[in-house]
């Protein structure tokens, strides 16, 4: 059994570690039900985590962490850093010196290792995140509805994205950062030292309606290595749809018409709707757009 001083020597020696392997934080945690389990459950009962199912399916798990791993003592807690922006010069005090822009992970472990404090609520009466959802997602303090959010919306929901919504969600293509953006704690971040979270030019030098004319082998190099490969060319060109719909003009139509005759029909639907709300917004006539059928017989004429 390990002693008090041997418990701590072996924390110090585990924190130092995942600073020199590239981790901001490490913090260890008692390995108990957590602290808001019966928020997380009536959160499901809601029907807020939208089609994540995989959180529905684990929520056992996710309440009692010996479900996963019997005997489990510990909870170490790990930090990267993933902030893009401009170097911040202010330095707080406190754990908050990375500001909110960071990924966490987990490691459930059997050994006993002396806990940390819980981190206290920072938050206060600041409620600029709830302000500045663009589809008011963040329906309370600490409250997210996964449905109404831009992050899901464009990487978690597979199918259509509900009309009422598609308006509010800009020129967003892969998830949205604001309530990050206006959170005052971000004013200590630090941009982070892995270059991997950097954009590629490969990605972020095309025009959305260029993006419109990738095919599947294309989608697959342009992206390869890349997150966005992950909700696939059907996901994509799907929000770069309703993106142009927003933003877009009359330049953007041709693409736009094209991507209407997409064979896959939830590219096909965004695109048609994009064509219509430009239409609308720059009072061009309304697209008598020809059925595929009828085209194919055009073309057979000429």
């Amino acid at each position: 059994m390990m002693t008090q001083t041997s418990q701590r020597d072996l924390k110090a020696q585990l924190v130092s570690f995942a600073r020199q392997i590239g981790f901001d934080s490490c913090r260890i945690a008692a390995c108990t039900e957590p602290a808001h389990a019966s928020e997380f459950r009536q959160w499901l009962r809601d029907g807020a985590h939208g089609e994540m199912h995989y959180m529905q399916r684990g929520e056992e798990k996710r309440c009692d962490p010996q479900k996963v791993l019997p005997g489990a003592r510990s909870i170490v807690t790990l930090a990267l850093n993933y902030f893009q922006g401009e170097q911040v010069r202010r330095s707080p005090r406190h754990d908050e010196r990375l500001g909110t822009w960071f990924f966490l992970a987990e490691l459930l472990t059997t050994l006993e290792l002396p806990a940390d404090e819980p981190v206290a609520d920072h938050c206060g009466t600041c409620e600029r995140c709830i302000a500045a959802c663009p589809t008011g997602a963040i329906t309370a303090p600490h409250r997210l509805d996964a449905r109404r959010c831009i992050s899901y919306l464009t990487i978690e929901l597979k199918g259509s994205i509900p009309l009422e919504l598609r308006a509010l969600m800009g020129d967003r293509i892969f998830g949205c950062d604001d309530c990050l953006d206006v959170c005052p704690w971000n004013r200590f971040a630090q941009v982070s030292h892995q270059t991997a979270f950097s954009a590629r030019q490969s990605t972020t030098g095309m025009s959305l309606r260029e993006y419109l004319e990738l095919s599947e082998v294309e989608f697959r190099a342009v992206f390869k290595n890349s997150p966005i490969k992950r909700i696939k060319r059907r996901g994509f060109l799907r929000n770069v749809c309703v993106a142009l719909g927003n933003t877009g003009d009359v330049s953007d139509l041709p693409a736009l018409e094209r991507a209407a005759d997409d064979p896959e029909p939830l590219i096909a639907e965004h695109a048609l709707w994009a064509v219509e709300q430009i239409r609308a917004r720059r009072g061009v006539k309304s697209w008598d757009r020809p059925t595929r059928s009828a085209s194919l017989k055009e073309a057979a004429i000429s």
